[in-house]
């Protein structure tokens, strides 16, 4: 195998676009079908038969692969070795016969094995931790093999991580592939989903680990040692730190490169993949797998933009498509779920694209149109905080309490319309909070002193913080905390022998007018969900905190009324600003039973203090987004059956239980000179006044856009 070149890549002489990606950016419908195994080497004749299958479908952005699935090289690389049968030119020969056709051509390629190179070069695979005895217990076997001589997966500290951004380069630059779509983003050995072994702790990564942090990597996963979760943490920000890098490094050798990064953070995937949730802001694609559960859509793709935003994020969803002539309806609603949100969508398929021509098709004329529409800036107002460090440590690796807690908390957002955003742990800063009237802590359990203390500038200075169930009680690596970070700021003086929340709350005082009376919140029925086990509620309050609802138990006795237990909703004024406290997990709860009182009491609670900046009039179902573009505002409109907007097992969107979004209107506090919807033309009436406009609609589908010109300067 060639070893890394100091020389520069030369370029090939394949027609190549001028922008990034050769136009796979702006493609509105993305195509998955690539070879198979190692033996089932792709001819010319079938990679020119699959391409006409391509343009006669309509899509113009396609995965293909310049290595067959595992990483096997199908061409002669300077940089990893290939197969005995790599052919020179193949591939050259190919991407410029998709260039002519007006193709954006993607090779995928997995990032975390490489087993030739393994083969030639043991000493650079990884090394995984060993579980600790009856840790792991109930895992399928092949979620802990390690595969011992077999092991594809090289460490990224050895000259593998180094050679792997050569190959890029080379796959781009000499090839002539418009980018690399990277799937098996993981430190961990491959195809032992979901997470299996916990690496590297090879001695190249203990050396770099020591260097860095004073310590050596445990060898064992034993979530009890604090050791380990520092680890943890160091892996995370080592792997964001690569992603950066492999881009940086294609950029500088391939202005128009594009690489594409499939980020594992998603339920039910562990933490043993190590990708990174948090603001990384690498110059590539941000992109994850949708696990064939489309009711993760939304948070995800708002997730992902944090991670890096410098592109629309996509989501990829495997489809096995019904036959020819099938209707494309299923793919079409997906891509518009995602436009709504700001990104894309691709369709990976086990069949030809020619199996399904006719759905390709349809799906195709319904997404162009809306392509030039997505993304933007969001409107900023209300950001909830989705945290890595929770996710990791607060349930001992267990990630469903974390995720339940913030697609519920999204979701009620958005059955609201209420414009939200997500905030990650590295965002909690001074100058990040700033651009948010709302920060909401969605039963955060694990925080450190130093976002601690940022989030009680943030409320000194103005802003309204809500903090849910437990928020604050653990350390960044989930250590109990004596006291809350967050305890003096709710001006909580002493939490007590109280663990076990009362199930009803009653909200008091004059902000409640016109709210159900009393709203049950039974328990879960899963301890981990909502931890009522170890973590006390608060006993004492400072004399400034204001009771916003009690916390009260129906008695056995038939004759008593409710005993009150304790106080479920507080407020208290802090500086400019105030903080919301909450003593349960409300987003757990709303996960499950989206109750209209509960997400009632909540925003009722809100806006006594702070208000969202436009106000939308239409059914729960409908998600209303708003987005500013150059010279304009896009609102989108989608229709979400209920499938969608609760937390539950869902392969497929029912599209029979997609109705349509009917009315619509929506107040803006500043002046609109035009709307009009570009799709469907269907009416828009406008409606203007000194402090703002109205605008309503009636949309019979279940998407569509509005264009908005505005008065203001540059709109």
């Amino acid at each position: 195998m060639a070893q890394r070149a100091d020389s520069p890549h030369t370029r090939s002489q394949t027609p190549r676009h001028s922008r990034i990606g050769g136009g796979y950016l702006q493609a509105p419908v993305r195509i998955e079908y690539r070879p198979g195994l190692p033996d089932s080497y792709p001819t010319r004749g079938e990679m020119m038969r699959l391409l006409e299958e391509v343009v006669a479908s309509g899509a113009r952005a396609w995965w293909y692969s310049c290595a067959a699935k595992g990483s096997y090289p199908l061409f002669p690389s300077r940089y990893l070795p290939s197969v005995p049968e790599a052919e020179a030119g193949l591939f050259e020969w190919f991407t410029d016969e998709c260039h002519r056709r007006g193709i954006a051509i993607m090779s995928w390629e997995y990032l975390a094995t490489s087993p030739l190179t393994t083969r030639e070069h043991p000493d650079w695979r990884m090394q995984f931790l060993q579980p600790v005895e009856g840790a792991i217990s109930g895992r399928p076997k092949r979620h802990v093999e390690v595969y011992g001589d077999q092991n594809p997966s090289p460490c990224f500290n050895s000259p593998y991580g180094e050679l792997l951004m050569d190959y890029c380069v080379e796959v781009i630059e000499e090839l002539g592939f418009d980018g690399i779509w990277f799937d098996g983003c993981f430190m961990g050995p491959a195809n032992t989903w979901p997470g299996g072994r916990i690496g590297c702790c090879c001695p190249r990564c203990d050396e770099r680990y020591h260097d860095e942090t004073g310590e050596h990597i445990p060898a064992l996963e034993d979530w009890s040692n604090p050791a380990f979760r520092r680890f943890l943490r160091w892996r995370q920000r080592f792997f964001a730190e690569y992603w950066r890098r492999l881009c940086e490094h294609v950029r500088a050798h391939s202005p128009t490169g594009l690489i594409g990064l499939n980020n594992f953070n998603r339920w039910p995937h562990s933490t043993g993949f190590g990708c990174p949730l948090n603001e990384v802001d690498f110059d590539g694609l941000s992109c994850a797998e949708i696990s064939q559960q489309p009711w993760q859509a939304p948070l995800m793709l708002g997730y992902l933009r944090q991670v890096s935003g410098r592109y629309p994020p996509e989501l990829w969803i495997h489809r096995t498509p019904p036959g020819p002539g099938a209707s494309g309806a299923q793919m079409a609603y997906f891509g518009e779920l995602c436009m709504t949100f700001g990104g894309f969508h691709s369709e990976g398929h086990s069949v030809s694209p020619g199996h399904n021509h006719a759905g390709i098709r349809e799906t195709v004329a319904r997404l162009a149109p809306r392509a030039e529409f997505v993304g933007g800036e969001p409107m900023r107002f209300a950001g909830i905080v989705l945290s890595s460090d929770t996710k990791d440590f607060a349930f001992n690796g267990d990630d469903e309490p974390t995720w339940r807690s913030v697609h519920g908390m999204h979701n009620l957002l958005l059955d609201a319309h209420w414009p939200v955003e997500v905030i990650l742990d590295n965002q909690l800063r001074a100058d990040h909070l700033a651009d948010f009237a709302l920060v909401i802590l969605p039963d955060v359990r694990c925080l450190s002193d130093e976002r601690a203390s940022a989030l009680e500038r943030y409320v000194s200075r103005g802003g309204l913080l809500v903090t849910l169930g437990w928020s604050g009680l653990l350390d960044e690596i989930g250590r109990r905390r004596r006291r809350g970070a967050l305890d003096d700021l709710l001006g909580v003086s002493r939490r007590g022998d109280l663990l076990q929340m009362a199930p009803v709350i009653a909200p008091v005082g004059d902000w409640a007018a016109g709210l159900a009376s009393r709203v049950m919140l039974r328990p879960d029925t899963r301890p981990a969900a909502t931890v009522e086990t170890e973590l006390p509620l608060p006993e004492r309050w400072a004399e400034d905190v204001e009771v916003l609802a009690r916390g009260i138990r129906p008695q056995d006795d038939p004759a008593r009324d409710c005993l009150e237990e304790s106080r479920a909703m507080t407020a208290r004024k802090v500086g400019r600003g105030r903080v919301l406290f909450i003593d349960r997990d409300l987003g757990s709860f709303y996960s499950r039973t989206p109750w209209r009182e509960l997400r009632e009491l909540l925003t009722a609670a809100i806006r006594q203090f702070v208000s969202p900046p436009y106000r939308v009039e239409a059914p729960a179902h409908v998600a209303v987004t708003l987005w500013r573009q150059p010279e304009r505002e896009v609102i989108h409109i989608l229709s979400r059956p209920q499938s969608i907007r609760r937390v539950i097992p869902a392969p497929d969107v029912n599209l029979d239980d997609v109705p349509p979004a009917g009315d619509v209107a929506v107040e803006l506090p500043w002046r609109v000179r035009s709307a009009w919807r570009p799709i469907s033309h269907a009416p828009v009436a406008l409606t203007t006044s000194p402090s703002g406009s109205r605008i309503e609609t009636r949309v019979d589908g279940t998407h569509d856009v509005i264009v908005l010109r505005s008065a203001a300067a540059g709109r």
